[in-house]
């Protein structure tokens, strides 16, 4: 949810600003091996989706995916109606296509993006998440994700009479009269006396009507996610065909997404037991009706913005789920000065800064931070080894449980 039009005056300052603003670089790879990067489909009778992978390798390939490609750069820029030149580039990324994985098992990580996003979304998350260790699956939903280019070439587009574009495009048009009802929403939760509550609460919070066009959208994609965590055994089998067979640690899964997919990344949390800690990048945790909601049994943490933009009032999620939080090593954190796309690679684009998308956040500091927070958490959680205790970051408010 975000002010999506910006001033004339703005986007003269924007092109202004970009022709002399360089992309910042993702923070160096921190961990022993080369993020590898493929990607296959899973089917289930007509339903199909598309997984992107990344995971750990040892090999160097010139031939390298990038960072993003023509047809999203330009759904992006007719969809959030800012200029193609702002919305990222095809520049070559660190994700070396098509190696061989390293050798040994590794804990997978299930990301899902936001509402009308697209698989490569917080793809130097991914990289560094390989680097050390993780082999992480992004869903692409055909119908929800912006942008799927198939294997054979096909390109997949969500029309304008889509489910998803149209719960978007109500958000825009509907902005300034659905922010007091927001906000109102949010507060209620907030004053919750008890889960009981909170847990009513969260489900007027889903019923309204910011939230309430994409129920049928959740269902449709946590069925994915389902399927995706059904064939795990069978890609660790090599029954599917991918690099990953044999190199799966199916006892270590954990989940994060970012918006609508933070959601996601919730439900997977409270539904599927095989899911061993999760994290949710700014968005309350609905509560949807078609999971038993409780409180988490596996360590969460949930992290926020303190800049969302919504028709010129700013919404704060911040600790709007601390009632789920219940196991030790659960966290919650507050990025200063970031807004929404913070916690996605549209924070590495400078000139974006100076629209309503990203914060005042030093951009460099805020991928360093979330990397940071990501790697202590799910070490901690998936492999065991308690880093979250020593975690500091700077600029960030954060809380561990």
């Amino acid at each position: 949810m975000k002010k999506f039009a910006v001033a004339l005056t703005g986007l003269i300052l924007i092109t202004i600003l970009s022709a002399c603003s360089d992309s910042i670089s993702p923070p160096k790879l921190s961990g022993p091996w080369l993020p590898g990067a493929t990607s296959f489909e899973l089917h289930k009778g007509d339903k199909w989706m598309q997984i992107r992978a990344w995971y750990p390798s040892k090999e160097e390939s010139e031939n390298k995916l990038l960072s993003s490609d023509e047809h999203t750069i330009s759904a992006f820029s007719e969809l959030i109606g800012l200029p193609e030149f702002l919305m990222g580039s095809e520049d070559v990324s660190r994700s070396n296509l098509e190696v061989e994985t390293a050798d040994g098992k590794f804990p997978v990580l299930i990301f899902n993006h936001g509402l009308m996003s697209y698989a490569r979304q917080n793809m130097s998350q991914f990289e560094q998440l390989a680097s050390n260790g993780y082999v992480v699956l992004s869903l692409a939903n055909p119908g929800d994700s912006m942008v799927v280019v198939r294997g054979n070439g096909e390109v997949v587009i969500p029309g304008e009479d889509s489910v998803a574009y149209q719960a978007l495009e109500k958000q825009k048009e509907d902005s300034e009269e659905l922010a007091p009802q927001l906000q109102h929403d949010i507060a209620k939760i907030k004053t919750s006396k008890d889960f009981a509550e909170f847990s009513e609460n969260m489900k007027v919070l889903a019923e309204n009507p910011v939230f309430a066009p994409m129920s049928s959208i959740f269902n449709s994609v946590l069925e994915n996610n389902l399927l995706l965590i059904d064939s795990l055994d069978a890609i660790q089998e090599g029954k599917i065909k991918t690099a990953l067979a044999g190199h799966l640690d199916l006892n270590n899964i954990g989940a994060y997404g970012h918006s609508f997919g933070a959601i996601m990344s919730g439900l997977l949390g409270m539904g599927n037991p095989q899911v061993k800690a999760i994290v949710g990048m700014d968005a309350p945790q609905l509560n949807l009706g078609n999971i038993n909601y409780k409180p988490l049994s596996i360590p969460a943490c949930y992290v926020y913005a303190d800049e969302l933009n919504y028709a010129d009032e700013i919404i704060k999620f911040n600790k709007i789920n601390q009632p789920l939080l219940k196991q030790p090593g659960s966290c919650e954190a507050l990025f200063k000065e970031s807004a929404h796309y913070n916690f996605t690679d549209l924070n590495l684009v400078p000139p974006l800064r100076y629209s309503p998308m990203l914060g005042d956040v030093d951009n460099a500091l805020m991928a360093s931070n979330l990397e940071t927070l990501l790697l202590s958490f799910f070490d901690t959680h998936l492999k065991q080894k308690n880093n979250m205790q020593r975690l500091s970051l700077q600029e960030v408010e954060l809380t561990i449980y």
